[in-house]
């Protein structure tokens, strides 16, 4: 779990400025980053987090969601990195640093997710281990 946390907070600072990357195009903008989701769910696994990770923390221990959750996470474009784990373990991280953990039904279905948020790959930061 610890190496998960390196591995996730590496990763995090390198993709926490993709969304400065966008080109003039727009090619490289994020499918859904910007679409309001408005879920009520995941809106208030969102301030329930919040509220329990302290200030005085830069990392606090991710929160035990179930994949639902996860899965609604990684949709409303608010996830941007993915550690996933062999035992389908799944570490979600948001841009303000909260974490999430959940168990994938199948190796690979966060990714999968992700690919539909970010086609382009370049805003969703994934670790495999």
């Amino acid at each position: 779990m610890n190496l998960w946390l390196v591995l996730a907070i590496c990763l995090f600072s390198l993709t926490s400025h993709a969304a400065d990357l966008k080109r003039s195009d727009g090619e490289l903008s994020c499918a859904r980053a910007n679409e309001v989701i408005g879920d009520r769910e995941v809106d208030a696994a969102m301030k329930r987090n919040s509220k329990a990770q302290s200030p005085a923390i830069s990392h606090p221990s991710p929160k035990k969601v179930t994949w639902q959750l996860a899965e609604k996470l990684i949709l409303s474009g608010r996830i941007r990195t993915i550690v996933q784990s062999h035992d389908r373990s799944v570490l979600l991280l948001t841009s303000d640093g909260q974490g999430f953990i959940a168990k994938e039904p199948e190796i690979d279905r966060a990714i999968n997710l992700s690919g539909e948020v970010d086609p382009c790959h370049v805003f969703i930061g994934v670790v495999t281990e």
